[in-house]
């Protein structure tokens, strides 16, 4: 047994080609395993570990770039401080020179059996981990690579670029950067009509197009369809240069490939600050893009409409004894509460079964009628292509009348409905109530529908709280936006009033403006127009008149609508006709006076 513990002791030495037994408190060591061309031979006469260790670093044989970290962590005093406060083994990987070459090695020091904080007696080993640490080191670079390379368009990633900043900030000199910021022009729509793999080709179309012109590591993919590229150390006509070049290509098709701001600035403080310039602009372009190309935005009345009907269906689930969804391209239907039929079918399945089972077993004859128009397939698909929503009361077998109400929740790009919401309630439970307020929800998206075709601005506000929903939106400044959402109405009109309206007009704005004159005029008229003349920015250029509208949309909810149409061209076509007119006078008097 004893020999076969020799043989294993001689076989895991032989991994090791330096085998030290060193006292630390004594600064003594001693051979328990030396090499023929042992390093320490040069050092015979030294018997201080200490010595040896630091007179070994200036031989050549360490690694120049190693040379700082293994004098620094040889020394005897760090040692010992290292393994009084650590269970760990002290460990010091390094190049060392073997033969022509330089190698990975491992210097580590673990405690002996008798080791003590005051009689420090370690065992040092150092062996040869040059094959596998190399290929260690191979792994984290590439797991490296993977972390800052987005792995679709090869380009860096968001956390790339987080890295790169953090870096210019610690750099004591700043270099000129060149920051352009680039958002993707109806990446959504793609990947809605053509799905998402069309939407990757599109997306790897402009990251292609990026790597050409600037290279794949000066450029980025910080989001779904955000890129940036950052330049540091380029002259602002070089950057310029290849600005307008990418420009230049994604401009080729009839519609831009996305929407591009840029910056350069000669020693900024933080990158961040450039990147946020050029984002700022990169808005810019977009809503000059959605300008002119109204097609590739969804409307903001479609959307903000059909989260007014979300939250109405919320608000009034309460009192339903049914709601569900249905997917009609899928013919799927999902339960989400069922009180009114409870039991009576599956959570989710196909929607035709669902139809004809209730048609079939639960809906009197005298209904069957109108339950075939609220809920069969077809009809359904064919009425909410041109109304939002519809509704009905049909009675079941058992004498009671249940109201059933659909109301569209998605369509495609024809115009066919793809989804609805359906919910049901027995008629003697607030039915007028829930009619009505279906019925205003009806009315509301109609005169919004209506007043957006003409106006540049139509929002609701309501006069109680102040807040303000915004359903369209042309050219009103963010600050001004922000306060609405804050629901401060006085507050942004105050703003707007100081900062682009002009003086001669300001009064009369604020005073008409205000909610408690409007509440006011409202007990003789339920609308009232007044024109006003503004800045469309802050620089005071591009006067334009305005004619805005307030009106009382419901007196009891305390809710009006306010819209601001622009009427410019009017009035210069006004001015014209009138200086036309005086002219044709002047020569009618003319000619009677000759």
């Amino acid at each position: 047994m004893e020999r076969e513990f020799i043989e294993a002791l001689q076989i895991i030495a032989g991994t090791y080609f330096k085998i030290l037994k060193v006292n630390l408190t004594k600064d003594t060591f001693s051979y328990i395993k030396k090499d023929p061309n042992e390093f320490f031979q040069d050092f015979k006469e030294t018997k201080k570990f200490s010595s040896v260790m630091s007179q070994f670093a200036s031989t050549g044989i360490v690694h120049p770039d190693d040379v700082g970290i293994f004098e620094a962590e040889t020394n005897i005093t760090f040692i010992r401080n290292y393994l009084k406060n650590n269970e760990e083994n002290f460990r010091l990987k390094y190049r060392r020179k073997n033969k022509d070459e330089y190698r990975w090695v491992l210097l580590e020091m673990l405690k002996a059996e008798e080791y003590a904080d005051d009689n420090q007696v370690t065992i040092l080993y150092i062996k040869d981990i040059h094959d596998s640490y190399i290929k260690e080191l191979e792994n984290q670079r590439e797991m490296e690579i993977l972390c800052n390379r987005d792995m679709l368009t090869g380009l860096n990633n968001f956390y790339a670029y987080k890295k790169i900043s953090l870096l210019f900030s610690q750099y004591e000199i700043k270099n000129s950067v060149g920051v352009i910021f680039a958002d993707l022009n109806g990446l959504k729509i793609v990947n809605d009509m053509e799905g998402h793999s069309a939407g990757d080709k599109y997306i790897s179309k402009f990251g292609d197009i990026l790597k050409s012109i600037f290279g794949a590591s000066y450029s980025y993919r910080i989001s779904g369809d955000e890129f940036l590229v950052i330049l540091t150390g380029v002259g602002k006509r070089e950057f310029d240069s290849n600005r307008k070049h990418l420009i230049e290509e994604i401009s080729k098709d009839e519609v831009p490939l996305a929407s591009v701001g840029w910056s350069w600035k000669k020693n900024p403080s933080k990158l961040e600050d450039v990147v946020k310039e050029a984002e700022y602009l990169m808005y810019d372009e977009k809503h000059e893009f959605y300008k002119k190309h109204p097609e590739y935005k969804r409307s903001i009345v479609e959307e903000n409409y059909k989260k007014d009907v979300a939250a109405v269906i919320r608000r009034l689930a309460f009192s339903f004894g049914t709601l569900g969804l249905v997917e009609l391209k899928k013919d799927h239907y999902t339960m989400l509460k069922d009180d009114d039929i409870k039991g009576l079918f599956l959570p989710t399945g196909i929607y035709s079964t669902f139809y004809k089972r209730l048609f079939s077993n639960y809906i009197a004859d005298s209904s069957k009628d109108t339950a075939e128009k609220l809920l069969s397939l077809q009809n359904l698909k064919e009425v909410l292509k041109t109304e939002e929503s519809l509704s009905g009361v049909v009675q079941l077998i058992n004498g009671k009348w249940l109201q059933i109400n659909a109301n569209k929740t998605a369509s495609d790009k024809n115009g066919n409905p793809e989804k609805l919401v359906f919910f049901t309630s027995f008629v003697d439970r607030d039915r007028e109530k829930r009619l009505n307020e279906n019925k205003l929800l009806k009315d509301e998206y109609k005169i919004i529908e209506t007043l957006s075709r003409d106006y540049m601005f139509v929002s609701m506000i309501n006069s109680k709280t102040g807040k303000v929903r915004i359903f369209k939106d042309e050219g009103l400044p963010e600050s001004v936006v922000n306060l609405c959402k804050e629901g401060s109405y006085s507050e942004a009109t105050d703003l707007f009033a100081k900062t682009f309206i002009l003086e001669s007009d300001r009064r009369l704005f604020l005073e008409v403006a205000n909610i408690e004159y409007l509440k006011k005029e409202f007990k003789k008229n339920d609308e009232v127009s007044f024109i006003y003349r503004a800045f469309s920015d802050d620089g005071k250029k591009n006067l334009k008149y305005c004619e805005a509208t307030f009106v009382n949309f419901r007196q009891n909810d305390c809710e009006l609508i306010y819209a601001v149409k622009d009427i410019t061209n009017h009035v210069i076509l006004d001015q014209m006709t009138l200086k036309s007119l005086s002219e044709i006078i002047l020569k009618v008097d003319d000619a009677e006076y000759l």
